[in-house]
């Protein structure tokens, strides 16, 4: 529109011009009391004038109409600038998120190797090399006999049900904590099923069978 306007306008004025000429010297016919010498300048006189007119007008529609396509345009490119910026903090957003998922999954890692984790393991790693020659009930007998074990097969699935928790409030990588310590938990958990059962509260028990179902 912005490139058209002036020629089309110029074009326009010019075509009007020649025609009043043409119509003024050739076609135009005075009123019976008026001459030609008076009448024809007359005549062409109120034509430009009406020229004029129109071209005010339609220079006016143009500004108007550009100044809409401008207006139009600045609010398509801040639309659109408004959107890239939208989906550039989305982006960094979701990165910064799974940064941080797999910086918790390492936090994980770190305390698998802790003072109170490795007694943990160690002394249910101990039961482990005795429980193919124990009866259900005489492993349960020996856990709850022996606080330090106890203490330790507690801090051993507390640890597992805060594996679970963090998986489901998206704040660790699962798939980083299921390599990690997968194959550690399914026998544990299989070792202190009875225990499991018999000790922990109902939602517990659910948390850590729902992780042996998801880690199998």
């Amino acid at each position: 529109m912005k490139t058209r306007k002036w020629p089309l306008l110029i074009g326009i004025a010019a075509a009007w011009i020649v025609a009043t000429l043409i119509y003024a010297f050739v076609f135009f016919e005075p009123p019976q009391n008026m001459n030609k010498v008076y009448g024809i300048p007359k005549f062409m006189f109120e034509s430009i004038a009406a020229l004029g007119v129109m071209f005010t007008a339609l220079l006016t529609s143009f500004n108007t109409l550009e100044a809409t396509q401008k207006g139009e345009d600045t609010a398509a490119r801040e639309r659109k600038l408004a959107d890239d910026r939208f989906t550039h903090e989305q982006n960094l957003a979701e990165a910064q998120r799974n940064f941080d998922r797999v910086e918790n999954a390492f936090l994980y890692f770190e305390r698998w190797d802790s003072p109170s984790l490795k007694d943990a393991r160690n002394f249910t790693r101990e039961l482990g090399k005795i429980d193919v020659n124990l009866t259900p009930a005489q492993k349960l007998d020996l856990i709850t006999k022996d606080q330090n074990l106890e203490r330790s097969v507690i801090t051993m699935f507390n640890f597992f049900e805060e594996i679970y928790m963090s998986i489901e409030a998206n704040r660790v990588s699962g798939q980083y904590m299921k390599e990690a310590f997968a194959d550690a938990y399914r026998p544990m958990h299989a070792r202190f099923l009875d225990w499991i059962n018999a000790h922990l509260k109902p939602t517990q028990k659910e948390h850590l069978d729902k992780l042996n179902t998801s880690w199998s």
